[in-house]
């Protein structure tokens, strides 16, 4: 997926490219709607009532709300937008040899050795699996990961290896 504005158009903001697909907005579109929503506000109200404008308004959200809807479906199901999954990673053995490192917790560092024995701080387990297969809360075991000296919280798009075949 790629963005870009076309040279031959002043007045695109984005185009986004899928497979064999693109959807485009540009600026004078966005002034189109406007004007169209504004000129239909002013047109349809009854006399001596705001009710047929705010009936108008909420009908023009809800179809908004539809039209972005579809949109963001289009983009996951097309790869363009995706969600990002956190993971543990220890950091490099020379990182940990200064005193300052080393977490003064015992329950941290007890978690921290069983972590590592176990091969689960190598970024493929993420944070939602890991906890599930610990019993923890994940909110927990990110704060955990984000409070510990040798412990790093990534985050990344997942692949597929990630969760299913490591750490069993």
């Amino acid at each position: 997926a790629t963005s870009s504005v076309p040279a031959n158009s002043s007045t695109a903001t984005s185009t986004i490219a899928g497979v064999g697909s693109s959807f485009f907005i540009s600026e004078a579109t966005t002034a189109s709607l406007k004007d169209d929503y504004s000129s239909a506000l002013q047109s349809h109200p009854p006399p001596g009532s705001q009710d047929g404008a705010i009936m108008l308004h909420q009908q023009m959200v809800k179809d908004l709300e539809e039209l972005l809807y579809a949109v963001a479906i289009w983009l996951l199901s097309h790869g363009v937008i995706t969600h990002l999954q956190e993971y543990l990673v220890v950091v490099a053995a020379s990182d940990t040899s200064s005193p300052d490192t080393v977490s003064n917790n015992e329950p941290d560092e007890l978690l921290f050795k069983e972590l590592l024995e176990n091969e689960y701080l190598n970024g493929d387990l993420s944070i939602m699996a890991l906890s599930w297969r610990l019993g923890m809360d994940p909110q927990k075991l990110r704060s955990w990961g984000l409070r510990h000296k040798r412990v790093r919280v990534l985050s990344r798009v997942p692949t597929a290896g990630d969760d299913l075949e490591s750490a069993t």
